[in-house]
């Protein structure tokens, strides 16, 4: 008795482990924390040192991008059982309907959470919520649209957040915000490689399918590389110099993983080394940012 005891708690806190982990990918955990943490390094940068700031437009950004990959997810159910069948929803770990329940709960509270903020706020999340959800019903289906579709939403909430918060805007910031976008772009054209067997399956167009895996992955790599060298002349020119020298040396040292990729271009490996590249990325931007916040509090 005790040993079925034992087998049936193990086998509940797998399936619990299992249903937690099948949420945290739901929710594209990795993507929608870089796009909230790349929201605060732009109040950094525009000189912002609000916690509360940085606080709620980062979590009001997460649960929006949370919100909108729930949705997209159960909108794709159909296809996403045939191309990619291992996903939360397409494998039966998360139902359509509570996706859809998560995805507006998650949505209306990224709203009240950017009410707190200011109206500006509001309509900038709200828009975001728009294009984000564009993007399953038409956009992804296009060559180079749906990476467009992407970095537009990006572009979006760069450009608006000094007009929410109301930051002077230095010319410069258009290097960061430039930057970003290359970013974004590099990031969903390696995305593409993953997925490039379930996206032919179900006729979606990327730039790996009308290349080659090999190709995306050589463009993918240059314009990590381009984007880390950007930041890195943004920072420059803001006379932040060490953050500077820091941006130069990530983009010698991701070089060492997109050669890697460029090397064996397959969807499993182009997939550890998505998360490798931008996490180092991201570590690096995350670093920097505390370095400029720091002097922007004369510590």
């Amino acid at each position: 008795m005790s040993n079925k005891y034992h087998n049936n708690m193990q086998n509940q806190i797998v399936s619990e482990r299992d249903k937690f982990i099948a949420f945290l990918r739901l929710f594209r955990i990795f993507e929608t924390s870089m796009i909230s943490g790349t929201v605060i390094m732009a109040l950094i940068l525009l000189g912002s040192t609000s916690f509360s700031d940085f606080l709620l437009i980062s979590s009001a950004i997460w649960f929006a991008g949370a919100g909108i990959s729930s949705w997209n997810d159960s909108l794709d159910v159909n296809e996403d059982k045939i191309s990619h069948p291992d996903r939360p929803i397409s494998s039966g770990k998360i139902t359509v309907s509570i996706a859809q329940k998560l995805g507006t709960i998650f949505a209306l509270f990224s709203l009240v959470i950017s009410y707190l903020i200011s109206l500006q706020a509001v309509m900038l999340v709200l828009a975001n919520v728009i294009i984000g959800i564009s993007y399953s019903l038409t956009t992804k289906r296009f060559i180079l649209l749906k990476n467009l579709t992407v970095i537009l939403s990006g572009i979006f909430v760069l450009v608006a957040l000094p007009f929410v918060f109301n930051l002077d805007i230095d010319s410069d910031y258009s290097y960061f915000i430039v930057s970003i976008s290359l970013l974004l772009f590099s990031y969903e054209v390696l995305k593409d490689i993953h997925d490039i067997e379930g996206d032919s399956k179900v006729g979606i167009n990327t730039i790996a399918i009308k290349t080659s895996p090999k190709s995306a992955a050589i463009l993918s790599g240059s314009l990590f590389m381009t984007s880390c060298l950007i930041m890195a002349y943004s920072f420059a020119k803001l006379k932040y110099y060490p953050e500077s020298i820091i941006s130069v040396l990530t983009t010698f040292i991701i070089f060492i993983p997109i050669r890697h990729l460029i090397k064996d271009p397959t969807p499993k490996n182009s997939e550890i080394m998505r998360y490798v590249i931008v996490g180092l990325i991201l570590f690096a931007l995350s670093f920097v940012g505390g370095l400029i916040l720091l002097r922007n509090l004369d510590i």
